[in-house]
């Protein structure tokens, strides 16, 4: 909710014959009387309410391209690809020129931000371990930024935001007779996001570390990982990147000659094997980079699981 106004400019093109077209975007957009969730002490009797947080403003870019790579009798090419970039900022909060860190907003930066400790590597055996009074070796070390030896609450700053700097797809289509063929793949680049996970060493046995991260020990002092005994103390959210490139969806089919179809009374019958969320590259450890980690128990919503695989047969039959 709330007031909208923006500038938007857009060119179509095609070029050679038409086989390569698409369409440029750019838009600037400032948002007034913006309404959010903030949350509120309990002792108030509620969690968070509805707040006006002032004035944001937005700009992106989007481009969208199609061409016909090949063209020919028995055999085609078409490829389509699209990508947005968008960067958002508060521009005012309240009304006061003042942040406000307990909802994680910040003038000047963007939504959905992303305010912990910088880490700057893990505590080792016989360092000095006077500037942060939980040190231990196999802890994680963060900067003191606050001019105040020691780390408090005030070292923690802003690290980044949850939204990508862009999203992007890929869409290839191939046909050779009969038979078409596509492949689209989707990707999110840029993203920081706080994964639970590294903070999971046993939690009563419902989810531990991953066998394959190479947490501290004596013997393994050069991983970026805390040891086993590190308790957390600080609440350190772990944010991390949450780019990736998925191969969204795969799709091969098969239109029957119609020829073959008449004598039982079919108009056209279409043989498919499809494929949704077949595979996923990230540096992300976990269920899904898209998951939200701050949906969580107990009323577990759909966010926090993952995205399901399924492959699908079917036929699609059209009568005379």
């Amino acid at each position: 909710m709330g007031k909208h106004q923006g500038l938007n400019l857009g060119v179509d093109f095609g070029l050679l014959d038409s086989r390569l077209s698409g369409s440029i975007e750019v838009y600037k957009t400032n948002t007034y009387d913006l309404l959010l969730s903030r949350s509120i002490p309990v002792i108030s009797g509620y969690t968070s309410i509805l707040d006006n947080v002032g004035k944001t403003a937005n700009k992106g870019l989007e481009i969208s391209i199609n061409s016909e790579n090949i063209r020919r009798r028995n055999f085609g090419w078409t490829t389509n690809f699209n990508i947005s970039f968008n960067r958002n900022e508060i521009v005012d909060l309240y009304g006061d020129n003042k942040d406000d860190i307990g909802n994680k907003l910040f003038i000047g930066k963007s939504l959905n931000a992303v305010y912990d400790y910088r880490k700057t590597g893990v505590w080792q055996e016989g360092e000095d371990f006077s500037s942060d009074a939980t040190a231990k070796p196999g802890y994680l070390k963060f900067a003191d930024l606050d001019g105040v030896k020691g780390i408090s609450t005030a070292d923690r700053t802003y690290l980044g935001t949850q939204l990508p700097k862009y999203l992007a797809g890929l869409t290839n289509t191939f046909t050779y007779r009969d038979f078409t063929l596509n492949v689209f793949l989707q990707t999110s680049q840029g993203g920081l996001k706080p994964n639970p996970i590294y903070d999971n060493r046993d939690q009563n046995g419902r989810i531990n570390l991953p066998a394959d991260l190479p947490y501290w020990t004596a013997q393994n002092k050069n991983s970026q990982y805390a040891s086993l005994a590190f308790q957390n103390p600080r609440g350190y959210e772990y944010p991390v990147s949450s780019s990736y490139i998925r191969i969204k969806d795969v799709t091969l089919s098969y239109n029957l000659p119609k020829e073959a179809l008449q004598r039982y009374k079919i108009a056209n019958m279409n043989v498919f094997l499809s494929g949704r969320n077949l595979a996923t590259f990230t540096n992300w450890i976990g269920w899904d980079p898209e998951a939200d980690p701050s949906a969580r128990a107990p009323q577990q919503e759909s966010g926090y699981y993952p995205q399901v695989r399924t492959i699908i047969l079917g036929v699609n039959i059209g009568l005379q």
